[in-house]
C-alpha cells in the first residue's frame, strides 16, 4: 500500500510533468509560479484547458 502511494504521489507527478516532486509541492503550497512549459502539460495531463492554469496563474500568481 506504501508503495502505490509513493509511486502516485511522488513518482508519477516527476514522470508525467518532467519536474521533482519538491518542484511540484512548491506549486501546490502556492511556493512557486507555473512556467509556460508546466502549464501546458498540466493541461494535457488534467484535460483543463491552458487558458485555465494562465488566469489561475494571474489571479493567484505572485
Amino acid at each position: 500500500m506504501t508503495l502505490i502511494i509513493i509511486y502516485d504521489e511522488i513518482i508519477l507527478p516527476k514522470i508525467r510533468l518532467g519536474t521533482t516532486p519538491k518542484t511540484v509541492s512548491k506549486l501546490v503550497n502556492g511556493q512557486a509560479n507555473l512556467s509556460n512549459d508546466l502549464e501546458q502539460k498540466l493541461s494535457i495531463m488534467l484535460g483543463i484547458s491552458i487558458e485555465v492554469w494562465l488566469n489561475l496563474q494571474m489571479v493567484f500568481g505572485k
